[in-house]
C-alpha cells in the first residue's frame, strides 16, 4: 500500500487554516489596553508571581497559569492574553481531530469557520478564563469520547479551574443528553477521575504553593449560579442581537442543512445543544455575550456540513452553476455598497407628526432590492436549468461572502487603533486609548526625575485597568502634595488649585440598548453612539519649566472634559 505524501493535501490546508487563525489571534495581541475585567485577573497574576497575597477570584486556573508567565517573562498585555490565545488556537484544531468521524472536508470547513469567527477571535484575545474553559472543556469531552481518559480528566480539571463559563456547557450537554439520548455507552469516565483530581489538586494549588486556588472552584460555581463577578448591563435583546450580528453566517448556512430529510449525523443533537445553550444564556443572572460561544460552535457544524456537500465539481448543468456563482458574487459588492450608503444615515426609521407608523428611510430599501434581485436570479436558474445547480452556485457565493465578512470582522482586532467600544464580546466598558495619558505621565516623570516611572501617582479614581496601565509608577499614599494625581472628571479637589490638569478619556461604553441606532453602521464598521468617562491628570506646577508662575485662577486649571 503506497504511503500518503507528507504533508497530504488535507494536512496542508489545515496548516494554512492554523496559520490564518494564529495571525488573527496573535497579531498585535498586546496593542489594546486591558479592560477592567481583564486587568483584575492580570493584577492578581502579577501579585502571585511576586509572592504577594492575591485574590484568585472565580478563574484561578487563568491566574495561576498567567502568574507562571509573569514570573518567567515579566508582565505585559500580550503575556496576559497569551494563554487565551493559545486556547483559541486549540479550539480551531478540534474539528481536525474529528476528521475521521466528520469527514475531512467537513472538518476543514468547520476549522475555517472557527478560525474566522469574530466572536471566537475576540474571546481568544480576552485576558481571562472564558477561552480557556471553552477550549479545555471541549477537548476534554472529545478525548473522553475517543477513549483517552487520562488527558481528558486533566483537561476537565483545567476547564473547571479556568472559569465559571464551562458550567453553562455542562448544563446544556446534560439537557441535550436527556432530550436527544445520544448513544454514549461505555465512556471510560471512571478512568479519568485520578487524572482529574490530581490536576485539580496539584494544578489548582500550583504544586501546593497556592492553596487558595482551590477555593476558586466554589467561587466559580457561585458565580455561575448567582451571576456574581460578571459586568452588568447585558439585556436579552442585546444578546439576541449579538447572535444575529456575529452568527449570521452560521444561521444562513446551517439552518437549511438541519431542514434536510437526512442531515449529517450528529448535527441535529448539536442544534439541540445550541438551542438549550441559548436558552440558558438568556436566563442566566449574569448574562454575557461571551456565553454565546457555546451556541455558535455547534451551529457552525451543520453550516460546515452544508457547505461540504457542494464543494465539488457540478454534476449537472455546470454552466448554470458557474453562472449563478458569478452573478451572486458580483451582486455582493453592490449589496455591501448599499449597506455602506445606509450606514451613513442618521436614522433608518423616523416618525412624522400626525403619523402612527414610522417612515422608512429609502436608503434601507436599497439592500433589500439587491437581495430580491439575487433571489429572483436563483429562482430563474432553478426553474430554467436545475435546482441543484442554483443551490450549488448560491452556496458557493454565500460561503465566499461569509468567509470574507468573517475575515473582515476578525481582522479589525489586529489593528492597533481599533476601538473595542462596540464589540459586544467585551465584558463591561472598554478601556480607551491610554497612550496620550501614558505619554504625558512619562514626560512629567522625565521633567521631574529624569527617568520614567520615578514619580508616585496619587489615584483617586479606583480602577484595575488604570492600575495596570500605570504599573511602572508607584502609588502615592498619604502624601499631602503628590507630584501627580488622578481624579475622576466630576471631582475637582480644592487642594489641587495650584496644580495643572488635563482631561483624558479612559473608559468608553456603548450608549445603546438591545441594538445600535444604525444596524448597518454597526455591521460594517462597528459604529454606534457611545459615552466616554474622563479622568483628570493633575501635575504639580514645579514640574514645569515655568512652575513658579501660578495660574491666573483655579478655573483655568480645570480642563473641560
Amino acid at each position: 500500500m503506497p504511503k500518503a505524501p507528507f504533508p497530504s493535501r488535507g494536512q496542508f490546508f489545515f496548516l494554512l487554516i492554523l496559520l490564518l487563525a494564529a495571525g488573527l489571534r496573535f497579531v498585535h495581541l498586546g496593542a489594546a489596553p486591558l479592560s477592567e475585567f481583564e486587568a483584575g485577573a492580570a493584577l492578581a497574576a502579577k501579585a502571585l508571581a511576586q509572592g504577594q497575597p492575591a485574590d484568585l477570584g472565580a478563574q484561578p486556573g487563568y491566574v495561576l497559569l498567567t502568574s507562571l508567565l509573569f514570573g518567567l517573562l515579566g508582565t505585559g498585555n500580550a503575556l496576559a492574553r497569551l494563554w487565551p490565545a493559545l486556547a483559541g488556537l486549540a479550539l480551531v484544531a478540534l474539528p481536525y481531530y474529528w476528521r475521521k468521524t466528520l469527514g475531512q472536508t467537513v472538518a476543514l470547513v468547520l476549522s475555517l469557520f472557527l478560525a474566522l469567527d469574530p466572536g471566537l477571535v475576540a474571546l481568544a484575545r480576552l485576558a481571562g478564563g472564558p477561552s480557556l474553559s471553552l477550549a479545555a472543556g471541549l477537548w476534554a469531552a472529545s478525548l473522553l469520547l475517543r477513549g483517552r481518559p487520562v488527558p481528558a480528566g486533566g483537561l476537565a480539571a483545567v476547564a473547571l479551574l479556568a472559569g465559571p463559563g464551562v458550567y453553562l456547557g455542562l448544563a446544556a450537554a446534560a439537557l441535550t443528553w436527556r432530550l436527544a439520548r445520544p448513544k454514549l455507552l461505555g465512556l471510560p469516565w471512571q478512568a479519568a477521575l485520578p487524572a482529574f483530581f490530581a490536576t485539580l489538586v496539584l494544578g489548582g494549588t500550583l504544586l501546593f504553593s497556592t492553596p487558595q486556588g482551590l477555593s476558586g472552584l466554589g467561587q466559580g460555581l457561585a458565580a455561575f449560579l448567582l451571576g456574581h463577578g460578571y459586568p452588568a448591563g447585558v439585556s436579552i435583546g442585546e444578546t439576541l442581537f449579538a447572535l444575529f450580528g456575529y452568527g449570521l453566517p452560521a444561521l444562513l448556512l446551517g439552518l437549511p442543512h438541519l431542514l434536510r430529510a437526512e442531515p449529517a449525523p450528529g448535527t441535529r443533537p448539536a442544534a439541540i445543544f445550541a438551542g438549550l445553550a441559548l436558552l440558558l444564556a438568556l436566563l442566566h443572572p449574569g448574562r454575557q455575550v461571551a456565553h454565546l460561544a457555546w451556541v455558535l460552535l455547534p451551529l457552525y457544524w451543520p453550516a460546515a456540513a452544508e457547505v461540504s456537500l457542494f464543494l465539488q465539481r457540478p454534476q449537472e448543468e455546470p454552466r448554470a452553476t458557474y453562472g449563478e456563482f458569478a452573478l451572486i458574487s458580483l451582486l455582493m459588492p453592490f449589496f455591501a455598497f448599499t449597506l455602506a450608503r445606509a450606514s451613513g444615515e442618521d436614522y433608518l426609521l423616523y416618525f412624522e407628526p400626525g403619523r402612527l407608523m414610522p417612515v422608512v428611510n429609502p436608503q434601507v430599501l436599497l439592500p433589500l432590492v439587491v437581495v430580491l434581485i439575487a433571489g429572483a436570479a436563483s429562482l430563474l436558474v432553478a426553474l430554467g436549468w436545475s435546482p441543484r445547480a442554483a443551490r450549488q452556485g448560491l452556496v458557493w457565493a454565500l460561503s465566499l461572502t461569509a468567509c470574507l465578512g468573517l475575515l473582515g470582522a476578525s481582522a479589525r482586532y489586529g489593528r492597533q487603533t481599533a476601538a473595542l467600544t462596540h464589540d459586544l464580546w467585551q465584558p463591561g466598558a472598554a478601556t480607551a486609548n491610554l497612550r496620550p495619558l501614558l505619554e504625558s505621565v512619562d514626560d512629567l516623570s522625565f521633567w521631574g526625575a529624569n527617568q520614567p516611572g520615578a514619580l508616585a501617582i496619587q489615584r483617586r479614581s479606583p480602577s484595575d485597568a488604570l492600575d495596570w496601565a500605570l504599573l511602572e509608577y508607584p502609588a502615592a499614599r498619604g502624601q499631602a502634595a503628590p507630584a501627580l494625581a488622578i481624579t475622576p472628571a466630576d471631582q475637582l479637589p480644592v487642594e489641587f488649585a495650584a496644580y495643572r490638569g488635563q482631561s483624558f478619556a479612559w473608559q468608553t461604553r456603548r450608549d445603546w440598548d438591545a441594538w445600535p441606532p444604525n444596524i448597518f453602521a454597526w455591521l460594517l464598521f462597528r459604529q454606534g453612539s457611545q459615552a466616554d468617562q474622563h479622568i483628570i491628570l493633575w501635575a504639580r506646577t514645579d514640574l514645569f519649566a515655568d512652575g513658579d508662575a501660578s495660574l491666573q485662577n483655579f478655573d483655568e486649571a480645570i480642563p473641560n472634559p
